[in-house]
């Protein structure tokens, strides 16, 4: 191999090994990337409204209904709430966190 052809390679290889900027990917990079996080922050966020509102309400209906609801995990009733959380701002999931840092220090 001449000379040329490994002065090549080796940019190409380092090239292609360096990591991108933070909050960037090879993929995606620019405004596609930032709509598609927009749309799919809001779909995480209607999907735990809507779970809260369907999981609680069956929750409250068995509950006052008199039925038995030592059968349901209780992960199923955290579990909207998470799609809530990770459909936040970051900014509002920093809120969250030092907000239940400061609940749990008293």
């Amino acid at each position: 191999m001449n000379n040329a052809a490994v002065k090549a390679a080796v940019k190409f290889s380092l090239k292609a090994t360096r990591k991108p900027p933070l909050g960037q990917s090879f993929a995606l990079a620019g405004p596609e990337m930032l709509r598609l996080e927009f749309v799919l922050k809001k779909l995480m966020l209607w999907t735990g409204y809507a779970g809260v509102v369907v999981i609680y309400g069956g929750f409250l209906f068995l509950l006052l209904s008199g039925q038995d609801t030592r059968a349901l995990p209780w992960y199923i009733l955290l579990s909207p709430w998470v799609c809530v959380f990770f459909g936040l701002p970051s900014a509002q999931q920093h809120a969250v966190v030092g907000w239940f840092i400061n609940k749990f220090r008293r």
